[in-house]
């Protein structure tokens, strides 16, 4: 891998800390949600005195649309961390983001043409989907265990298809992505803002501006995707960009001392590797 290629490990690291670094510094997810989302928005105005992007109505409107989608995404992103632990809900929002990304792309855009490429495709969403599975086993079982996974769905599911929007969308309307760079951060940090006025609590307090550091390292990460797309391609970008889960979930057990026994540790090194190797698949799939 020649130098310049390197950059296509940027994603996966900084959206491998990106979780941790918000668990860390904590709040409430509006006001993690509002702190990242404004980390977002400065790297972006940074972003805009080294590119002259082409802003016409459709960039405009549909890069705001699908910024304000990833606001509501990362809202429910950072509920689930609160709700799961970062362990255990990162691999199970790699795969519906897989799994939606994915299956639009064969239904819409109709991407896998061939037979062998559904048949890997598909191969790979059901690993994947085994993998996170695993991590919802509990050696020791309880009420309050039952009733915290029940909660979550919801919050998962609108994560996964405000994340998934947030890709779709720009796909849809033929967006380049440096195009999209201003308006989909102006749409997350107003979809942010609106979602934050719900429920208790006040959206700018301290750890909202210190959650803009995990928000410019999750922009960062963003930023070098488009980068790494240019350089090794789309396929190759998007699969490596899915081992940030790596990061993310052996960070949640190791660095902020996620419960786990023996037997729920195994099962999170085979999820792990199951999760990437049928993101892979599905990388490939899409070649």
């Amino acid at each position: 891998m020649s130098l310049g290629n390197w950059v296509v490990l940027i994603p996966p690291l900084c959206w491998g800390l990106q979780p941790l670094l918000v668990a860390k510094v904590g709040g409430l997810p509006k006001q993690q949600v509002m702190g990242s989302t404004l980390g977002a928005l400065v790297l972006a105005l940074v972003a805009m005195c080294f590119i002259s992007p082409h802003l016409s109505r459709t960039v405009v409107l549909a890069g705001f649309a699908s910024g304000a989608c990833c606001a509501l995404g990362q809202t429910n992103q950072f509920r689930c961390f609160t709700l799961l632990g970062v362990s255990t809900a990162m691999p199970a929002i790699v795969c519906l983001q897989l799994m939606g990304t994915s299956l639009i792309g064969v239904f819409v855009f109709h991407e896998w043409r061939t037979a062998a490429k559904m048949t890997l495709g598909f191969s790979g969403l059901v690993i994947v989907m085994l993998g996170v599975a695993m991590t919802s086993f509990k050696e020791h079982r309880d009420t309050s265990h039952q009733s915290t996974r029940f909660a979550s769905l919801g919050p998962l599911l609108l994560c996964g298809a405000g994340l998934v929007a947030y890709v779709i969308i720009p796909k849809w309307f033929g967006i380049n992505g440096w195009d999209a760079i201003l308006p989909q951060s102006i749409g997350l940090v107003t979809g942010a803002f609106l979602l934050a006025l719900r429920g208790e609590g006040r959206p700018f307090v301290k750890k909202t501006w210190l959650n803009i550091i995990p928000g410019l390292i999750w922009a960062t990460g963003n930023l070098a995707l488009l980068l790494a797309d240019e350089r090794v391609g789309v396929t190759t970008g998007f699969t490596v960009s899915q081992m940030g889960v790596t990061i993310s979930t052996l960070g949640g057990v190791f660095l902020l001392k996620e419960h786990k026994t023996r037997k729920e540790l195994v099962l999170v090194f085979i999820c792990i590797a199951l999760v990437i190797s049928g993101g892979v698949m599905v990388g490939q799939a899409r070649a």
